[in-house]
This record gives structure tokens, sequence and C-alpha cells, in this order.
């Protein structure tokens, strides 16, 4: 008689992580494939030792192509604005370097935007935890953006962050940390001006134009979305692609300073087009 072994929830466990490892590791080789990657990297240092520049140089031909904008310009512009700052960047670091984080972002947006002076106002309510994440995540957004943003109900939260503007002078802003903070102050500040709810919506379409509708809540990275929740191919982590284009600008502040998912060198164009913005409405167009 053969004996069999009854699973324990010890060994229910193990197999899990393994699972979720397995899927994990296939996700990623499913999106970056090694050929890819490498014709990526060449090209991103071929345009790096382009417009690697010093001093004040980059900031001269930024401050150049801002000079001959206007206030309603498009995605390919708001590009073009974001591209000096994104290899003066890149020619800090080596490709596939993580050392990209949000002071080194700030130090160089503050070359062309002016920085400090600008408080975020909470509402009375405002959680203090809350409070404090979010100023830290303003003080590495320019000071003319940080101050379209609206008064702010700030309350701690366990799992998902949240915004939701309930008035034209006010907004809710659930979070749990610096990060999750900046991508709900990315939502708070679209929604201060239509012009980048546009621009967000024009840059979603071109991205994800005949792509596949998928739902968010399918597989084991599942939990926390709505049914009714789906998205688009063709960015770095589905949630970006939510339908719509809802979450390009948050997602994409979010990641940007805290090179999340190495948008850097895998998305330049995102990249681009939020240093763009950020410079853009920091700016006195």
């Amino acid at each position: 008689m053969i004996k069999t072994r009854r699973f324990t929830l010890h060994d229910t466990i193990i197999i899990t992580a393994l699972l979720l490892l397995a899927v994990i590791r296939a996700e990623a080789m499913g999106i970056d494939r090694i050929d890819n990657r490498i014709a990526e990297l060449l090209e991103i240092s071929k345009n790096v030792a382009l417009y690697r520049t010093s001093g004040e140089q980059w900031v001269n031909e930024t401050r150049k192509t801002i000079h001959n904008l206007t206030s309603e310009i498009g995605v390919s512009e708001m590009i073009k604005v974001g591209t000096p700052i994104y290899h003066q960047i890149m020619g800090l670091t080596e490709p596939g370097d993580f050392n990209i984080f949000p002071e080194l972002i700030a130090g160089e947006l503050a070359k062309v935007t002016e920085y400090g002076g600008a408080e975020l106002d909470f509402d009375d309510k405002s959680d203090r935890y809350a409070k404090r994440m979010l100023q830290k995540a303003a003080s590495y957004l320019p000071a003319k953006v940080v101050r379209r943003i609206p008064t702010l109900v700030a309350l701690n939260v366990i799992g998902r962050g949240w915004f939701y503007k309930n008035t034209p002078d006010k907004a809710v802003i659930k979070t749990n940390g610096v990060r999750i903070s900046l991508h709900e102050l990315g939502h708070a500040i679209e929604y201060s001006d239509d012009h980048l709810l546009i621009m967000r919506k024009e840059f979603y379409d071109n991205r994800t134009r005949g792509n596949e509708i998928r739902k968010l809540n399918r597989g084991l990275f599942s939990i926390g979305y709505r049914p009714n929740e789906s998205y688009r191919s063709g960015f770095v982590y589905r949630y970006m692609g939510k339908e719509g284009g809802v979450e390009v600008f948050s997602c994409g502040i979010e990641y940007v300073f805290f090179n999340y998912r190495d948008i850097w060198h895998r998305d330049p164009e995102v990249t681009k087009f939020v240093l763009g913005s950020l410079i853009f409405y920091g700016s006195d167009i």
C-alpha cells in the first residue's frame, strides 16, 4: 500500500510563492525580450551621447524651446520640451542603473522652473501622517505646479491610494507613502488643467490605438481591481494603460520620479512626456 502525504499549510505557502515567482518571471520575459532590450539600450546610449551636454547648454535649449511655444501645445511638443532634461539625467547614469531618484530629478528641474515656497493647503480634517507624505511628494514638484493643486483632505489608508475631486476647490486623497502620494498628486495636477487632460488622452490614444481591451481583474494580480476596470497594452505596467488614459500622467509621474519598473530605460517617451509637462506647466507660459 502506497502511503500518501497530505499537504500542510507550509507546503501550500511554498507552492504559492513559487507560482507567483514563476508568473512574475514569465511576465518580465514577455514584456522585455532580450533582443529588443539590447536594441533599446543601444538606442538610448546613442541618443545620450548625442544630447549629453555640460554646464547650462541643455538648460538654454529647453528655455529656447519653451519660448517658442504657445499655451495650447500638442503631445509631440510636450515630449520635445522634456527631451533635453531626459538625456541630461540619463547622461548622469548608466543603462540598467536604478540610481535615478526624486532629489536628482527635482534638482535638474529646478534649473528651468521655480522650486520652493509652495506649500499644499490641507483641510482641517486631514490626517497628520498623510499630510506629511503628501508634502514630501510635493517638494519634488515645481512651485507653480504645486500651486495648481486644490485644498486637500488628506487621509491615511491601508492598500490602494485614492483621489477624488468632490468640488472645484477641494479634493480628497488617501495615501500611505511618498510614492503613492506623488501618484495621487498627479491626479490633482491633471484635474486642475483641462489642457493636461486633453494631452494625456491624446498620448494614450496614440499609444494604444488598435490594442486589445483587457480586464484588470484577471489572473493572480487582480486583487483590488473592480470588474469594470479595463486596460489596453502598450505601457510598462498594465494599470498605466487603464482605459481612457486616466492613469497615464499619474502613473507616469510616480514611475518617473522613482524609476519604477525601470521606466527611464524601458519607456523614454512617457518619461519625456512627464518631464516636459512639469516644465511646461511649471513655467510662465
